[in-house]
C-alpha cells in the first residue's frame, strides 16, 4: 500500500517560488519554452501534454500521478475525460526527453528547471521535513569524476546525471530553530 502524502491536499495551480513561476507571464513563457521543446523532439503538443505542463510549473513541491490525475481530473480529450493510461504515457515522454524529474523516495514528479539546457546536471535538493523541492545547476566538472568512478566499477553503464540530495531549507531551518 503506497502512503498518501500529507501534501496531497495541499497541491494547488497558483504560482510558487521557483525561478520560472514568479508571474503568470513568467509562467506562460516557461510553459512554451516546454512545449517548443516538445515539438524539437518531434512530439506533438497534445491537451494532455500541456495541462500536465502548465500544473507542475504551478507546483513547489514533486507532484505524484495520483496527485497529478485528481488536479487534471476536469481535463477532457474529446468527449473522454483523461485517463490514468494517458497520463502515463505523457509523464513518459516528457521524462524522457529530460522535462520533468521523477523525485524519489515520493516519486513525486517535477519540471526541469534548466530546458533546454544540454550541458547540465540535474541535481534535486530536497527538504526532508516540508518537501520542498529545486532542482539546481552544478558545474559538469564536479560530477564527472563522480560518474567516471561509478562507470569504472563495472556495477553501472551511462548513469545519468540526475543527483538527490535531502537538505534543510532555510525556512524549515528558521522554524527549527525559533522553537529552541
Amino acid at each position: 500500500m503506497q502512503k498518501k502524502s500529507s501534501r496531497a491536499s495541499s497541491v494547488s495551480a497558483s504560482p510558487t517560488s521557483h525561478e520560472h513561476c514568479r508571474s503568470a507571464v513568467t509562467v506562460v513563457h516557461y510553459v512554451d519554452s516546454c512545449l517548443a521543446i516538445l515539438v524539437r523532439h518531434g512530439l506533438r503538443v497534445t491537451a494532455p501534454r500541456r495541462s500536465v505542463i502548465s500544473f507542475l510549473a504551478r507546483q513547489e513541491n514533486p507532484v505524484t500521478i495520483a496527485e497529478l490525475f485528481d488536479a487534471l481530473g476536469e481535463l477532457s480529450c474529446g468527449k473522454q475525460p483523461l485517463s490514468k493510461v494517458s497520463l502515463y504515457r505523457v509523464i513518459a515522454d516528457l521524462e524522457h526527453i529530460q522535462l520533468v524529474h521523477r523525485v524519489h523516495p515520493s516519486g513525486g514528479y517535477i519540471l526541469c528547471t534548466h530546458i533546454g539546457c544540454e550541458e547540465h546536471s540535474h541535481v534535486i535538493i530536497t527538504c526532508p521535513t516540508c518537501e520542498k523541492t529545486e532542482e539546481t545547476t552544478v558545474p559538469k566538472e564536479l560530477l564527472s569524476p563522480l560518474v567516471f568512478f561509478i562507470t569504472q566499477t563495472g556495477s553501472y553503464l551511462h548513469p545519468s546525471s540526475l543527483l538527490r540530495i535531502e537538505g534543510v531549507c532555510q525556512r524549515c531551518h528558521r522554524i527549527s530553530h525559533q522553537s529552541c
